[in-house]
């Protein structure tokens, strides 16, 4: 009878466990918090062990094994990485099978803080997942010469093989989240980017949306113009402060071979010496440890690239690889778009023939430099000047001439005038000068100074010279007018009495 009792006493011990096993499987199966179900298995094995400690140690990202779940152990060892080989839990990782070691206090690679405790003998298994030990699981008594059967050992085994369910569904469902939120960020960042048509603005914007999510230190977006196999730091930012603009030839640089591979290019550097061909820019000599730079794409054409660099080594890794090269391809397309639309702006804003702004865009540079001028107290004027022969050249030699006359002109007009001034063709053979900190004697000098060059330079007509000349009107603000209607309305009327006065000369109002 006593062998039926033991045999009674047997089950029902399965029984319990079975029904601990299969809590613990609802709790996985639930998805529940990774931590608690953790504690929860520690939890039942110190139950079904009657063990007075207990611990599990999971394999982290960077390959090291660091304890998550202890009961009845120290402070301080749950969190701590695990030197390999050593403890219970390291042997039953190095060796991939459940071990049992008798005599803890005189285990020579015994932990330290778990010998303080009083642990004796120790049983511990390693967690499996496929072929690789992703972490182990141990529990420990302090009763003298405690001893594991069989049926215990296969229960720790089962623990294992739970935790390698739970801790495969915990990553499951972890990278299910981060794809999640990183698509949710890339729609949320391409989505900002699309309504930024000035390239400084979107540059700016690139700036800002990278920060969020990539640790940096400097950061940069280059533009690439293969006419002149040149490559342009548009934006650049070191140690959260601006820098100014760069330009530089195709080179060795890694910027370079990113360009040109339309590969990714990604370093970890002891010093900075140790990057080929790089070009430092930036306000700091050498700091910079950790470096990603990755092309801008639009079809199978490179139009950039972006970077985000470090002072930490070891910044990187494959995530914000892929994160900024994600990132790069929006950049790109909505660097495209604004280009696109700098370009149709310019073209709405030129005049076809001579490449000088049209009446549009003088209109609206006029308004601009007349409040500039109104705050500033600094004086301004303006030059109207109208062809006296366009008429004549296009009846006696076409319209083809007519419009080298034109073009003569224009290039006439950049020839006296300065950078700060605006040159425009207001209609016809009209055309416009705005010269800001200008005085009306001094915008007369650059006036008599175009039209003695026209009169001096004539047009070449079948290797014969055809002359030309221009009236010139000048007027400035606020003497002649306040407005643009009116200042406007003051050099019409100065360039009409030149007209009137027998052309070729210069009137002032």
């Amino acid at each position: 009878s006593s062998v039926a009792e033991a045999e009674h006493q047997r089950t029902e011990k399965r029984n319990r466990w079975d029904r601990l096993l299969a809590k613990i499987a609802r709790e996985v199966n639930s998805g529940s918090d990774l931590q608690a179900t953790l504690e929860s298995i520690v939890d039942v094995g110190l139950d079904v062990l009657q063990a007075e400690a207990g611990m599990i140690v999971i394999r982290d990202k960077q390959g090291r094994y660091v304890s998550k779940a202890c009961r009845n152990l120290p402070p301080g060892l749950c969190g701590s990485r695990l030197v390999q080989g050593h403890g219970a839990i390291g042997l039953a990782i190095q060796k991939r099978e459940t071990v049992v070691i008798s005599d803890y206090q005189n285990y020579d690679k015994a932990l330290a803080k778990i010998k303080e405790k009083g642990i004796t003998s120790t049983l511990a298994a390693p967690i499996v997942m496929g072929s690789d030990v992703i972490g182990g699981l141990s529990f420990g008594h302090t009763r003298p010469e405690t001893s594991y059967t069989e049926e215990e050992c296969e229960f720790l085994e089962i623990l294992g093989r739970q935790l390698s369910v739970t801790i495969g569904n915990a990553r499951l469902l972890e990278e299910a989240r981060r794809r999640a939120d990183y698509l949710s960020t890339i729609n949320e960042i391409s989505g900002s980017f699309a309504s930024v048509l000035e390239p400084e603005a979107l540059f700016e914007k690139i700036y800002r949306e990278v920060c969020r999510i990539i640790p940096m230190e400097a950061f940069f977006v280059a533009t690439y113009h293969p006419q002149k196999r040149e490559i342009e730091m548009a934006f650049l930012i070191d140690d959260g402060k601006r820098c100014p603009p760069a330009r530089f030839k195709l080179d060795d640089g890694p910027t370079s071979k990113v360009i040109m591979t339309g590969q990714p290019f990604v370093a970890h550097l002891e010093a900075r010496d140790d990057l080929e061909g790089a070009r430092w820019l930036g306000h700091k000599p050498d700091p910079t440890r950790s470096i990603i730079i990755v092309p801008m794409r639009v079809g199978p054409h490179v139009v950039g690239a972006i970077s985000t660099q470090s002072y930490q080594p070891n910044a990187y890794g494959p995530e914000e690889i892929e994160l900024l090269t994600t990132i790069a391809a929006s950049a790109a397309i909505a660097l495209e778009n604004a280009r696109l639309y700098q370009t149709a702006r310019e073209l709405s804003l030129t005049d076809y023939l001579t490449d000088l702004g049209n009446y549009r865009f003088f209109c609206n540079a006029l308004e601009r430099e007349i409040e500039r001028a109104r705050r500033s107290g600094s004086p301004l004027s303006l030059i109207m000047i109208d062809s006296d022969s366009l008429k004549y050249v296009n009846d006696r030699y076409g319209h083809a001439i007519g419009d080298m006359h034109l073009i003569h002109l224009a290039e006439t007009m950049r020839s006296v005038s300065r950078k700060s001034d605006t040159l425009a063709r207001y209609a016809g053979d009209e055309f416009m000068i705005i010269l800001p900190n200008t005085r009306k004697e001094d915008a007369g000098i650059v006036a008599e100074r175009l039209r003695a060059r026209i009169e001096n330079s004539p047009l070449s007509v079948d290797g014969s010279p055809v002359f030309t000349t221009v009236s010139i009107g000048v007027a400035s603000f606020p003497e002649a007018g306040s407005t643009v209607d009116e200042l406007v309305n003051a050099v019409d009327t100065a360039l009409y009495k030149a007209k009137r006065q027998g052309k070729n000369r210069v009137v002032y109002t």
